[in-house]
C-alpha cells in the first residue's frame, strides 16, 4: 500500500513537524494535535483548526493530495477503497468547519463522493429512515472553490433518480430548499416552503 500511495501523490512529509500555510506555525505531529473522533491520525492546526497532514503507511500526507487523483476520474462514485474512505474523512471534516450541524461519523457506505476532471469536489450523504423506511438525503456538500456550477443539484438529481417514488431531505437548508424549488419539488408560500407532494423533510 505504501509504494501505491508513494507512487500516486507528488511529496510525503518525512518530518515530525508540519507548518501550518494560514497561520505560519509549526505543529508537531503528535496525539494532542490529532483530530479527535478519527482512527486515522490527522494533524490539526491549534490556531486555525485546518487539517496540515493525514498518516498514510508510515508516512504524512497532505490532505489535498486526498483530494485529487491522476486519473481523469469524472462522476459520482461509492466509497470503496481505504484511500476513498480517507477522501471522505477529508471533505466530511472541512463540511463540519463550515456547518457544525454535519456529522463526522457518517458511514461511508452510504456516501457518494462526485469527481470533476480528477478531484473530489464534493460528496452527498443518504440513508433509510428506520421509521418509515424511506430515503433520506442526510448531507450535501461542495467545497467552496466549486460552488456555483451546479455540482450540488447533480448530486441531488442523482440521489432522486435513484430512489424513485417519496423521499425524505434530513434539514434541508436555504441552497438545498432552492434546488428542490428547481426541481419542482417544493415551491415557496410566503417565508416559507411546502412541498409539492414528493419531498417531506425531517429535523433531528
Amino acid at each position: 500500500m505504501l509504494s501505491e500511495t508513494e507512487s500516486l501523490y507528488q511529496f510525503v512529509i518525512d518530518a515530525e513537524t508540519v507548518k501550518c500555510r494560514k497561520c505560519g506555525i509549526e505543529v508537531s505531529c503528535t496525539w494532542e494535535n490529532f483530530a479527535i473522533g478519527s482512527q486515522t491520525p490527522i494533524v490539526i492546526c491549534p490556531e486555525c483548526l485546518g487539517m496540515l497532514a493525514v498518516k498514510w503507511g508510515q508516512r504524512w500526507i497532505p490532505p489535498e493530495e486526498f483530494l485529487k487523483t491522476r486519473k481523469r476520474r469524472n462522476g459520482l462514485f461509492p466509497v470503496k477503497t481505504p484511500r476513498e474512505r480517507l477522501t471522505l474523512k477529508i471533505l466530511s471534516f472541512m463540511a463540519k468547519r463550515e456547518n457544525f450541524e454535519f456529522c463526522l461519523g457518517i458511514n461511508a457506505s452510504k456516501c457518494m463522493i462526485l469527481w470533476v476532471e480528477g478531484e473530489a469536489v464534493g460528496y452527498y450523504y443518504a440513508y433509510k429512515l428506520k421509521s418509515c423506511g424511506l430515503p433520506c438525503l442526510g448531507q450535501v456538500y461542495v467545497r467552496p472553490e466549486f460552488r456555483r456550477r451546479g455540482y450540488a443539484t447533480r448530486m441531488i438529481q442523482h440521489w432522486l433518480e435513484n430512489n424513485p417514488g417519496k423521499v425524505v431531505v434530513e434539514s434541508p437548508n436555504d441552497i438545498s430548499l432552492r434546488i428542490l424549488e428547481k426541481l419542482g419539488l417544493v415551491k415557496l408560500e410566503g417565508e416559507y416552503y411546502v412541498s409539492l407532494g414528493r419531498v417531506s423533510f425531517v429535523t433531528f
